[in-house]
């Protein structure tokens, strides 16, 4: 039999040619010419009888599908042309049978295909929502079997082969996502590595090469501890503690080390890997190199503290000056009109006592203004400054403590501690209305702990979903000098904020910047 088809991709028809179609009717029957029995019922005699040759047909089916399946490389339409002209060679009557095949919009049927009551189908759906059908229509009418003209057995060929369908269009769709998606994580300028819960690197992209300096050859299969400074071995494990949870650790801002041995200043974002039972098995690491705005926000502070140090400099040697010799002069006023016993002389006494007071304030804000002085020991002194300047400014008791020195010879280190201490003592004054407040700074083999605390009205509802630039600017303090800020209610009422900075890490701070 001579079998024509058209090609389509829309109206359901797809062409191949006759003699490829009379070739697979011989392979897939196994019949040599004139062995077929003569009987008009084809092959239905050996179906219900021995059943052996009809059972190799379909088997001879499936092994061609698989043939189809796997040498791929064909666009669907083509691919479900060729599979519709194998199909009815594998059915009892192929003489008049047709089949059509559809996956989602594409449709593909030998060209002898219409619509029959002598019909039977089968319907499968992928992940995506994509619907597919498989069919096979008798275009006469043929004796009842169990299913209408068909056997029980072609029911199940034609489940399965809407079975094979759909897990090779799944396998298809994913494997071509999986490829979009390593497309653009290769392309990608952030660096994208995926590492073992045992920390053993097992995919590297071009991106973590050109921010690290190592190839996938040199990276694939060592620690990914070879990209972290050992003062910030402790904050990995804590990620990885975290992701191996199931969570997952966004825009984390810390040092990384190069393969030269240079730093960096990135951005991680860290998410769990599953395996199929969904199991955590590694971690996603997306490094972003924020380098450059680390030093242009570094920059930007300094300018800030630059001019704070300018204007107080200018308080204390400027109005601070003038207002000691006007205290002067009042000061020789109140004496001459004592002396001629005019009773202004009480004013004049006034004015000079609010001058002092007005001089001592200037002193105290100028102080503020240029805190820490370049000595290792300047903290301590300014921080001790600050809680003496709280208790006469607010009249709250505020007391500094330090059981033992704490030295810290990088200055911009010193001051973003003073700052976060400062603005943590004046979030107390102003919003939890205390009466007493404490700055402890102690430290430890390993850290430097800064802790402020209060017996003022605690944290107020949202407090960390805050808007405020204070908060903001605190964190930001730390994480630039690679501390961490944590706030929290105290059991005894009040408030208190931990800064808690690795020891010794101003060093790689200043190199990152």
């Amino acid at each position: 039999m001579r079998t024509a088809l058209s090609t389509s991709a829309r109206d359901g028809r797809v062409s191949a040619h006759a003699a490829d179609g009379r070739a697979r009717l011989g392979a897939l029957r196994g019949l040599e010419k004139g062995a077929r029995p003569k009987s008009k019922r084809g092959l239905r005699g050996h179906a219900k009888g021995s059943g052996l040759e009809a059972e190799f047909i379909r088997l001879t089916a499936l092994h061609g599908l698989r043939d189809l399946l796997q040498n791929g490389g064909n666009p669907t339409p083509k691919l479900l042309g060729k599979i519709a002209v194998l199909l009815p060679a594998a059915w009892q009557y192929p003489e008049v049978a047709a089949a059509r095949l559809t996956i989602g919009e594409i449709k593909a049927a030998t060209s002898n295909f219409t619509s029959t009551p002598w019909r039977q189908s089968a319907h499968f759906s992928m992940a995506d929502g994509t619907r597919g059908e498989v069919e096979i229509v008798y275009l006469k009418a043929r004796p009842q079997e169990e299913e209408g003209p068909f056997l029980a057995a072609e029911r199940n060929l034609l489940d399965s082969v809407a079975g094979i369908l759909r897990v090779f269009f799944e396998r298809q769709r994913a494997e071509a996502e999986r490829a979009f998606l390593a497309t653009i994580v290769e392309s990608s300028e952030d660096a994208i590595y995926v590492r073992t819960l045992d920390g053993a690197i097992i995919s590297w992209n071009a991106g973590a090469e050109r921010m690290f300096g190592y190839t996938a050859r040199e990276a694939i299969g060592r620690p990914a501890s070879i990209l972290v400074p050992a003062d910030r071995l402790g904050e990995v494990n804590h990620i990885a503690e975290k992701v191996t949870r199931g969570e997952r650790v966004e825009h984390y801002e810390t040092v990384r080390v190069r393969k030269d041995g240079s730093q960096v200043y990135v951005s991680l974002t860290n998410s769990p890997m599953r395996d199929a039972g969904g199991k955590v098995s590694g971690i996603s690491t997306i490094a972003r190199d924020i380098t450059k705005r680390k030093q242009l926000e570094a920059q930007i502070l300094e300018i800030n503290e630059t001019l704070q140090r300018r204007v107080g400099q200018d308080l204390h040697d400027g109005l601070s000056q003038q207002l000691r010799g006007i205290a002067y002069l009042s000061h020789v006023l109140q004496q001459t009109l004592t002396d001629k016993a005019l009773p202004e002389a009480k004013d004049a006494a006034r004015i000079s006592e609010l001058l002092h007071n007005a001089i001592s304030q200037t002193r105290d804000l100028a102080r503020g203004l240029t805190p820490v002085k370049l000595e290792a020991d300047g903290l301590m002194s300014a921080l001790s400054e600050l809680a003496s300047g709280i208790k006469s400014i607010y009249g709250i008791a505020c007391r500094f403590t330090c059981p033992e020195p704490v030295l810290i010879p990088n200055r911009t280190t010193a001051i973003h501690l003073y700052r976060i201490a400062q603005e943590a003592v004046q979030n107390a004054v102003k919003h939890a209305k205390p009466g007493r407040v404490q700055i402890d700074l102690t430290r430890t083999d390993h850290s430097i702990k800064l802790t402020v605390t209060d017996d003022g009205n605690g944290l107020p509802k949202n407090f960390m979903k805050s808007t405020g630039m204070g908060l903001k600017i605190m964190d930001y303090r730390a994480r630039t000098i690679g501390a961490m800020v944590e706030f929290q209610r105290r059991a005894e009422g009040g408030t208190a904020l931990s800064c808690v900075l690795p020891a010794m890490p101003w060093n790689a701070c200043e190199n990152a910047v």
